[in-house]
């Protein structure tokens, strides 16, 4: 998930895409937060293509709800909804 990461903030979000959907995949078995952020920021990569950008608002209020009703989550909701809310949607 990290050079998912690393590849959206060098400003490369095709190559953070199939990062970030691999490492999506994986981590929702194991990790539910994992998976959460993960998502978040295949979102955030989707974003950048406006063909995508309606399934990009799908899937960050996906991760929005997986972060929901954790105390130790709440700064990465925060984050998320933030971003939801730069974008003009909730």
């Amino acid at each position: 998930m990290d050079l998912g990461r690393l590849k959206l903030a060098a400003g490369a979000p095709r190559d953070a895409r199939d990062l970030l959907d691999r490492a999506m995949t994986i981590l929702e078995k194991q990790d539910v937060e994992g998976a959460a952020e993960a998502e978040f920021a295949l979102a955030q990569a989707m974003w950048a293509s406006p063909s995508e950008r309606k399934r990009a608002i799908e899937r960050a209020r996906h991760a929005r709800s997986q972060l929901a009703g954790t105390p130790s989550t709440d700064r990465k909701r925060q984050a998320v909804e933030a971003w939801l809310r730069e974008r003009g949607q909730t």
